[in-house]
């Protein structure tokens, strides 16, 4: 049976909390964008990799990794994007579906440049 190894995941907010989302971050990047993406880290999950010591750095790195992926194709694709860490997790906990395991990372809303 293969191994999930991945440390972080990448979760596309609906479409339904948009605006929501838009009054909690009170950001312009995330006014009128197609998608969101939320990077999120299972530290518990890397900490069973290394015999149960944490390395939540390395989580940060993975997610790091996986936006600069995101951008790097959404820059291909003519479209722009960021990466956000200014939230409060637990409000935006309250719109969107995380794993409970999960720690909000970053956000990236991806959309045509102006």
């Amino acid at each position: 049976m293969p191994v999930n190894n991945q440390y972080s995941s990448v979760v596309l907010v609906s479409k339904m909390v948009y605006k929501a989302l838009f009054d909690l971050l009170n950001q312009s990047s995330f006014n009128k964008v197609p998608a969101v993406l939320v990077i999120t880290g299972d530290m518990n999950k890397m900490a069973e990799a290394y015999g149960g010591i944490r390395h939540d750095k390395e989580v940060f790195l993975e997610a790091g990794y996986t936006a600069q992926n995101i951008a790097l194709q959404a820059e291909s694709l003519k479209l722009g994007t960021n990466v956000n860490t200014n939230f409060d997790e637990l409000k935006l906990r309250e719109l969107i579906t995380v794993l409970s395991t999960d720690t909000i990372i970053n956000l990236m809303p991806i959309g045509i440049p102006k």
